[in-house]
């Protein structure tokens, strides 16, 4: 490439970045997440692209009175002559994709996917679902029966905020940001119908085409095995985030829904007979011994707290280990931070929350007492008791990995011991940490591979250096970020431009040989317009170093999602911030692009990733 060409490329795309940035702040301006503005101001037909007219007459909608034709072309960066949602903001185009995708694999038609998520339960106060509205009868057009005096009302199928909430969860929607995608589908109305599903059919489409090109890997005689493997570990992690989400929606933290609904005996262990009497009372309508494996992964019989919360058993582990090691158990510790100040603080030997944080810094204890108050007050009265702290003397000593220090060297010597071992990163992650492809590794795969390179160093500091969010998982991420950005561009090109990684796949051998050589990939990958490094990313999935990618090697990016893949934290909107916080939150991210773009010139290094572009900055949103 000329150096004239070069600067004509950087040029745009920082005109590009610019028109993203007024976007974005147009959005903030009206309180809109980029999807839910994408989808009610802009694709109003659902076709997933959206045209100069339709973007003018969008941007007229939400009262813009600029040059909306102009903004249009400096987006539209490809000069296709309309503009995606990837485009926009990647990660909520991956999140939408993933929604519609689980949609049509959950329900079988927009009636359905409306009455299910409709549906009303029945609840006590303590939250034990009591009867649930039989979806048949909906689906049927059932009605109130006239009685004395009054007429027979006919049921209106429809779904609000709160029943989607509920809802979508209990029927194993795993993604999160449900306020987002309802508010995606609502037209600003309060209400989801089948009408306002138009998306539906063409999306059912769309997903038998995928679900064709999957089963026809998952059939081969050779990889066809390991597919089925991963897709089932892959639905078994959904599984549980689709399941602790119910739970903390419903309790407030998992510690709570232990206690309450798992674990009332305060035994410190589920069975499996206790788990799934468990999900009957919440009225899971997974399948629940899938759920029960996916916890019970030693097949031990039972599962403990640190395989369901390991955020929270994390909390409580350093805590019991203080509480052990100063006072040796829960009693001898109670009666002692209740006369810490010589007479005793209270008669009734409970400690309130201020209480109780005060004992605890007078005593020595340096983790976060509020936080551990938080939990151990599973009842909601405000006060610890020694009855409530007990529970942690019958919990048997935590998993090792659990309340290990961080070792930052020892993290960096292992990185650099794969590195040696597989020559690239991503080899490494799917061939020796994540051999299955579920895209989330557990401490287990972390030793196995460990034990594969023969690492030796601190294992547990490892583990915790690289796992810094505590959620008991690792991701490609947290080996090797470049790679794992580079992988999730190609996912949301794949997605955007043909449906699927396998599908482009299949559009790319144009011979159908089954496999791509480089030359094919690259000028295939060319002609469609993608941005990023061919050659990285082709070598990246190239495993067995053949110099020809198979299917099987490409498969696994559908099934992963771009958290998966990035692991990257959302802003949280909370819908108790208000509106005015609400628009200033937007506004702060939006912000953040405007303060990148200013910046993208200033150094070498920024034209260069100007003339290669990496994944869009735009931040991601979430509420």
């Amino acid at each position: 490439m000329s150096w004239m060409a070069s600067l004509a490329k950087s040029g745009s795309t920082h005109v590009a970045e610019s028109a993203l940035r007024t976007l974005m702040d147009l959005f903030a301006e009206r309180g809109l997440h980029p999807l839910v503005a994408f989808n009610r101001y802009f694709d109003t037909n659902s076709d997933h692209r959206v045209d100069r007219e339709e973007f003018v007459k969008g941007l007229r909608k939400m009262g813009h009175e600029g040059a909306s034709e102009a903004l249009f072309d400096d987006l539209d960066r490809d000069k296709s002559g309309y503009i995606t949602l990837n485009e926009i903001d990647y990660m909520s185009a991956d999140l939408w994709a993933c929604f519609k995708a689980w949609c049509c694999t959950t329900f079988s038609s927009p009636e359905e996917m409306e009455a299910k998520l409709g549906c009303l339960f029945k609840q006590d106060f303590d939250g034990t679902v009591k009867g649930i509205r039989g979806i048949k009868k909906l689906l049927e057009g059932s009605h109130k029966p006239a009685g004395k005096g009054r007429k027979a009302v006919a049921l209106k199928m429809s779904f609000n905020w709160a029943q989607f909430q509920e809802h979508s969860v209990r029927n194993g929607w795993y993604g999160g940001s449900e306020k987002t995608l309802f508010n995606a589908m609502d037209g600003g109305r309060g209400l989801v119908t089948a009408d306002d599903l138009d998306w539906f059919p063409n999306e059912m489409v769309r997903q038998q085409k995928r679900s064709t090109a999957s089963q026809r890997v998952a059939k081969a005689p050779g990889p066809g095995k390991a597919i089925q493997e991963m897709r089932l570990k892959v639905q078994s992690h959904r599984d549980i985030q689709a399941f602790t989400a119910l739970l903390r929606r419903k309790y407030g933290n998992l510690f709570r829904a232990w206690r309450k609904l798992l674990d009332p005996e305060g035994t410190m262990v589920v069975t499996r007979r206790k788990f799934f009497t468990a999900c009957r009372e919440l009225a899971w309508s997974g399948d629940i011994n899938t759920l029960w494996h996916a916890l019970d992964a030693d097949e031990s019989g039972s599962a403990s707290l640190e395989e369901l919360a390991s955020m929270e058993a994390r909390v409580l582990g350093l805590f019991k280990r203080w509480m052990n090691d100063k006072y040796g158990n829960a009693k001898t510790s109670m009666r002692s931070l209740n006369t810490i100040k010589g007479a005793k603080t209270s008669k009734s030997a409970s400690l309130n929350r201020d209480q109780w944080i005060e004992a605890c810094s007078l005593a020595g204890f340096t983790g976060d007492a509020g936080r551990v108050f938080d939990l151990m007050d599973w009842e909601c009265d405000g006060k610890v008791t020694m009855t409530e702290l007990q529970c942690l003397d019958n919990w048997p000593s935590p998993a090792e990995w659990l309340l290990a220090m961080p070792n930052e060297r020892a993290a960096c010597n292992f990185k650099d011991c794969m590195h040696k071992k597989y020559k690239h990163f991503v080899k490494a992650w799917c061939v020796g940490i994540d051999p299955i492809g579920a895209g989330k590794a557990s401490w287990d795969d972390f030793k196995r591979a460990a034990l594969k390179i023969h690492f030796k160093e601190d294992l547990p500091g490892c583990w915790a250096a690289m796992d810094s969010d505590g959620s008991g998982a690792i991701t490609l991420r947290e080996i090797d970020p470049v790679a794992a950005s580079e992988l999730a561009r190609f996912r949301c090109f794949a997605h955007d431009e043909f449906g699927s990684v396998l599908l482009a796949f299949e559009a790319l051998d144009k011979d159908g040989s089954g496999s791509l050589t480089l030359r094919e990939f690259m000028r295939g990958l060319n002609g469609h317009g993608f941005k990023g490094d061919i050659l990285r990313l082709y070598s990246s999935m190239d495993f067995d170093e053949s110099g020809r990618l198979s299917d099987f090697e490409v498969a696994f990016l559908d099934e992963w999602t771009l958290v998966d893949l990035l692991d990257e934290e959302v802003l949280a909107v909370d819908e108790s911030d208000g509106e005015e916080n609400y628009i200033k939150r937007l506004g702060a991210a939006a912000a953040e692009v405007s303060e990148r773009v200013a910046a993208i010139m200033s150094t070498k290094r920024g034209r260069k990733d100007l003339q290669y572009p990496r994944l869009p900055t735009t931040p991601t949103l979430a509420f």
